[in-house]
């Protein structure tokens, strides 16, 4: 999997949180993503409603892409949407 790089602001390890549909980086800048926006119709079809989660491999490449777009620099903050730095 993909590294995780610094917060592009203050350079300090950010954090993430994984839950639903839903994957969050956040330091001072934040990303919040639907992982339903990053993987295919067929791997939306794993979600498992009792767990309330895709298959391990969907949770990973969705986790994987949210990472490629941190590291990219696609932060969404409070005031705009997302945006390069």
């Amino acid at each position: 999997m993909t590294e995780l790089k610094p917060c592009p602001r203050c350079g300090c390890a950010p954090r993430f949180k994984s839950f639903g549909d839903v994957i969050d980086i956040w330091c001072c800048p934040c990303l919040s993503i639907r992982k339903s926006e990053v993987i295919t119709p067929e791997e939306r079809d794993t979600w498992d409603i009792r767990t309330a989660s895709y298959a391990n491999k969907v949770e990973v490449k969705a986790l994987g892409e949210a990472i490629k777009m941190w590291n990219a620099g696609l932060i969404r903050s409070i005031n705009s949407p997302y945006n390069p730095l």
